[in-house]
């Protein structure tokens, strides 16, 4: 990856993150639409309003991808959304949740079959032991798949469940400077629905604002 080309696009990203002003907007606004259209200013695509969340993190995780030197770090970054979509299929399976549940649009099938052959190797699953038995698969797998990580310091972070520290990098280009950038954009994407989730529901913007910072 051209190190040129990776670093102008994080600069152009971080230029169009949401900041404190664009979220001030979005609670004042009327509603939903209101709301939505200060998106434009940050790069999302409102075009379909029930999916500009789940889009924009597509077009994130995407990117992050794109400029990632390290595929073991794209594979740990994905987990999560692959055991998130299996998990819910898998209790639709059981006739546990609706049979149409929400998605993240990751993961191929092949992905899934192997995530459900070793949850079915576990005997006996029900509504009170299936998140444990899908927590450890996860776990295993993200620590078999950090192990990969050539990065020292990016496979301690992924290992301790995020909570390792990221340095700061005074590198032109990063691993760490990428990784900060998803955690960070993958955050504004969680205020984001947080705010347009309230408007929808007609929450006033102070019972919003405190949905904010329960966060």
């Amino acid at each position: 990856m051209d190190a040129l080309y990776a670093n102008a696009v994080l600069t152009a990203q971080s230029k169009n993150k949401l900041d404190a002003g664009k979220i001030r907007r979005m609670l004042a606004a009327d509603g939903f639409t209101s709301a939505a259209a200060v998106l434009p200013e940050c790069g999302y695509d409102i075009s379909k309003p029930d999916d500009i969340v789940i889009n924009e993190l597509k077009k994130s995780v995407d990117l992050f991808c794109e400029l990632c030197p390290d595929g073991a770090v794209c594979d740990c970054i994905l987990i999560p959304y692959t055991y998130h979509n299996a998990r819910v299929l898998y209790k639709a399976r059981l006739g546990l949740i609706d049979a149409k549940p929400a998605l993240y649009p990751f993961g191929t099938a092949n992905e899934m079959k192997e995530v459900y052959k070793t949850l079915d190797a576990a005997k006996d699953l029900t509504a009170n032991t299936i998140d444990g038995a899908f927590d450890a698969a996860m776990t295993a797998e993200m620590t078999k798949t950090a192990a990969k990580i050539t990065d020292k310091n990016i496979r301690k972070y992924f290992l301790s469940g995020g909570a390792g520290v990221l340095k700061n990098s005074a590198d032109f280009f990063s691993l760490e400077m990428l990784l900060k950038w998803f955690i960070s954009k993958r955050a504004e994407l969680k205020k984001v629905k947080i705010i347009l989730m309230g408007k929808k529901l007609g929450l006033n913007r102070d019972k919003i604002r405190e949905l904010l910072n329960e966060r």
